[in-house]
């Protein structure tokens, strides 16, 4: 646990800075890093972020009109804590907070389309917050990686467990 936890724990969010910008906190394999929140369709847990124009560390979910820089994962909304504990808050625009860069996350938000299959790459999309699936063995290209599927999507919640490869910071 790093001092930057410590003054505000993830999967909680504020309205003022409480950490510096990019701080990094890790448990296991999963990785955060503290940023804010710009440009916001209204977020949820699940959602994962671009690279927001603004600054250094700032990221948005609104890929289709917001300042996002390109279609690059930068992080998602975390659904569990450093300790493994669920939570549901989620951040507003220009909160400051956590994305989950790296590691196991279980409730990726995807596109709705039902046709992830396990082992999937996962790929930003120029829809806001989600993301699509490619089949494991094919080339990203101009795709952007998210990570893989951790199994098939849930249709009824249009999520997908995943294990995510590395947020732009």
């Amino acid at each position: 646990m790093s001092d930057a936890f410590a003054t505000q724990p993830v999967g909680t969010y504020s309205a003022t800075k409480n950490c510096p910008l990019g701080s990094v906190v890790t448990s296991g394999t999963r990785r955060f890093v503290y940023v804010r929140f710009l440009d916001a369709v209204t977020y949820v847990v699940g959602h994962v972020t671009a690279r927001a124009a603004a600054t250094d560390f700032s990221v948005t979910n609104d890929v289709a009109g917001g300042s996002a820089v390109g279609l690059r994962f930068a992080g998602a909304i975390p659904n569990k804590d450093l300790r493994g504990n669920a939570v549901t808050a989620v951040p507003a625009q220009n909160d400051y907070g956590w994305v989950q860069t790296h590691g196991y996350h279980s409730a990726i938000k995807t596109n709705g389309d039902d046709d992830i299959a396990q082992d999937d790459s996962l790929i930003m999309v120029a829809t806001d917050g989600v993301v699509d699936s490619i089949a494991k063995a094919t080339t990203t290209g101009t795709l952007l990686l998210v990570g893989y599927a951790a199994d098939v999507d849930v249709d009824a919640s249009n999520t997908v467990a995943a294990y995510l490869v590395g947020g732009e910071f």
